[in-house]
C-alpha cells in the first residue's frame, strides 16, 4: 500500500515521499530549546514548541506522517516562471530566490497532497488526515529527514538526493499505518562551501543559523533593515540563494535579474500583477521596493562587470524615493543616496530634511548626509595634500 501511495505521489509530480512515525521530534525539541537560549532563533512559548515537536497535537490519534518534497524549478512542477521585467542590456538587476519565481509552492504543493490525501482514503477507508504545507505546526525540515527524504545539509536545509534543497517540503499527518522509511546518509562530508558563502555570517557554524543575520529573513522583515547588513544584501531583492547556488548537490541555474527600476516604480494593481501568484507577494509592495532601492544603490556603487544604472540616473531614481508617503521607503531612500553621493543627492537630501516629519527618517537623512559629508572632506584634502611638492 505504502509503494501505491508513493507511485501516485511521482504521478502528481511530486519530487520525493517519505513514511515518518509520528513520535513526538524529542531532539528538535531539544535543540529549539537550545538555540533560543543562544539567540539563534525567535522567542517561542513553551506551548509553541510543544505544537511544533508534536504530531498527535495537529492530528489526535495519528500514527504515520507522509512527508513530500516538491521541486521548485519552474521546469521540473514548480509552475510557469512570473513575467517580470529584465533590466537593459548590460546593466545589473536585482535577484528573487528561485523558490519565489514561480507560483507560490504553498498552493502547488497543498493541491498535491490534497489529491495524495484522497488517494490515502481509498487506500485507507476512513483515514484522518491534516494537511501541513510551512505555515503548519510541524518542523517540515525535522519530519523529511526522519521520513527519509534526505539529510540536513549544513546550511540547515534539506538535501534530497537528485534534487539538492531545491524544493519545498509539505506533510500529512494522518491515524493511517504506514510502515516507516529508513533515514538517509548525510553525504555533506567535509564540504563548508555553503557557511563560506553565506554574505552576512548567518551560517556561524554547520547546522547553526543565525536567523536574526540570515538575509532571506531580512529581506521579508518589515520596517528597516539594520544597517550592518545592507550593503551585504547586495541586489537581493527578496530571499537569498547563496548558501544553495554553492552546494555541489544543487544542479547549477543561472535565473534572470529583475529591473530594480521598474520594481522601486511599481503601483500597486502591477504590483499585484506581476508578483500576486508568487511567495514574493505575501510581505508586500513596500518591502519589495525597500529591498530595490537598497538593491540600486549597492548595485550603483559595487565594483563588478556588469554595473548598475549610470549614477545621475540612479541618483534620480532614489532621489524620488524621498518623496513617497510611506516613511519605510523615504529612510532607506535616504541611506542609498548617502550610499552613492553625489551633489544631487547631498540637495535632495537637506531639502526633504527641511520638510521630513517622521523621527525615523529624519534620522536616516541626518547619517547619510554627515556620511557624504566626511566624503566631501576626505576627497578636499586629498585633492589639497595630493601635489607633487
Amino acid at each position: 500500500m505504502k509503494q501505491e501511495l508513493k507511485a501516485y505521489a511521482r504521478s502528481l509530480g511530486l519530487a520525493a515521499v517519505g513514511v515518518s512515525s509520528a513520535e513526538p521530534f524529542w531532539r528538535e525539541r531539544q535543540l529549539l530549546l537550545s538555540r533560543q537560549q543562544s539567540g539563534f532563533s525567535p522567542p517561542l512559548s513553551e506551548d509553541e514548541i510543544e505544537r511544533r515537536c508534536t504530531p498527535e497535537r495537529s492530528l489526535p490519534g495519528a500514527r504515520s506522517i507522509l512527508a513530500a518534497a516538491l521541486s521548485y524549478f519552474t521546469d521540473r512542477g514548480g509552475g510557469e516562471e512570473l513575467q517580470l521585467a529584465r533590466p537593459p542590456e548590460g546593466v545589473r538587476g536585482g535577484r528573487i530566490a528561485r523558490y519565489a519565481r514561480g507560483r507560490d509552492y504553498h498552493a502547488e504543493l497543498r493541491e498535491r497532497l490534497e489529491h495524495l490525501a484522497s488517494f490515502l482514503r481509498e487506500v485507507f477507508p476512513g483515514a484522518r488526515y491534516a494537511i501541513q504545507v510551512d505555515t503548519g505546526p510541524l518542523l517540515d525540515r525535522a519530519v523529511a529527514v526522519r521520513a527519509g527524504l534526505g539529510w540536513y545539509g549544513k546550511n540547515g536545509l534539506v538535501i534530497v538526493p537528485g534534487e539538492g534543497s531545491w524544493v519545498a517540503l509539505g506533510e500529512i499527518v494522518t491515524d493511517a499505518p504506514l510502515e516507516p522509511d529508513a533515514p538517509v546518509q548525510d553525504s555533506c562530508g567535509n564540504c563548508r562551501r555553503c557557511l563560506e558563502a553565506c554574505p552576512t555570517g548567518a551560517l556561524e557554524a554547520p547546522y547553526t543559523v543565525d536567523t536574526k543575520r540570515c538575509v532571506a529573513r531580512l529581506s521579508q522583515t518589515r520596517g528597516y533593515i539594520p544597517q550592518e547588513f545592507r550593503v551585504a544584501m547586495g541586489n537581493r531583492l527578496f530571499g537569498c540563494d547563496a548558501c544553495q547556488e554553492v552546494c555541489p548537490h544543487n544542479c547549477p541555474r543561472e535565473d534572470p535579474d529583475v529591473d530594480l527600476a521598474w520594481v522601486i516604480e511599481l503601483g500597486r494593481t502591477p504590483f499585484r500583477e506581476a508578483f500576486g501568484e508568487s511567495a514574493a507577494a505575501w510581505r508586500g509592495r513596500a518591502t519589495m521596493q525597500r529591498n530595490a532601492l537598497v538593491a540600486l544603490a549597492n548595485v550603483t556603487c559595487a565594483e563588478v562587470p556588469f554595473p548598475g544604472r549610470p549614477p545621475v540616473e540612479a541618483e534620480q531614481l532614489l532621489a524620488s524615493g524621498l518623496q513617497d508617503d510611506r516613511p519605510v521607503i523615504r529612510g532607506h531612500a535616504a541611506w542609498a543616496l548617502g550610499r552613492t553621493g553625489g551633489w544631487n543627492a547631498r540637495i535632495a537630501l537637506r531639502a526633504r530634511l527641511a520638510a521630513e516629519g517622521d523621527p525615523g527618517v529624519q534620522g536616516e537623512i541626518r547619517q547619510a548626509v554627515r556620511k557624504l559629508a566626511r566624503e566631501e572632506e576626505g576627497t578636499l584634502g586629498e585633492e589639497l595634500g595630493g601635489g607633487t611638492g
